[in-house]
């Protein structure tokens, strides 16, 4: 890890993002032989509504155990999306990189819901289209209007243009 930090601005450069960075530098510590693993995941708790448990991790003999909370009926594709984030974590620590925090318009361009929709959903809620909005974010598994995508989102405001036709 050391000839990778000592490198690093041969590996990567500013303009690249995190998931670029990440992707180089896992790269880079496969070509070095420098493994990354899982060494085991441990489920110590589930109820109705949550898995319980820790996932270790193994790089370069360092054996690091991290909490993790999961939706059971995501489990599979959650701890999928927990291990890739811890491997980010550990080596762009391990390197001394700040991860770089997402803006609004970067977070709506990977499919979130936008701004004008979340402005639009919740001037509805304080309308009598409460149930309805309400009613889509159970039958969508999310609790809020900030959980939804964008195509959710399109959807429920469809629903407003169709009943308002009538």
């Amino acid at each position: 890890m050391d000839n990778i930090k000592e490198n690093l601005n041969y590996i990567i450069s500013e303009e690249d993002n995190d998931k670029i960075k990440f992707n180089k530098l896992y790269k880079k510590m496969n070509d070095n032989s420098i493994k990354l693993n899982v060494e085991r995941v441990d489920v110590t708790s589930v109820t109705e509504t949550h898995v319980f448990g820790n996932i270790s991790l193994n790089l370069q003999d360092k054996v690091k155990a991290y909490p993790f909370i999961c939706k059971p009926l995501e489990l599979n594709t959650e701890l999928h999306n927990i291990i890739i984030n811890l491997k980010k974590l550990i080596i762009f620590e391990e390197l001394g990189i700040v991860p770089t925090v997402p803006t609004a318009s970067e977070k709506s361009a990977a499919g979130g819901i936008t701004d004008k929709q979340k402005v639009l959903l919740r001037d509805k809620l304080e309308s009598n289209l409460k149930d309805t909005i309400n009613s889509k974010l159970t039958e969508f598994g999310v609790s809020s209007i900030d959980e939804l995508n964008k195509q959710q989102a399109s959807q429920i405001i469809d629903i407003f243009h169709k009943s308002s036709r009538r």
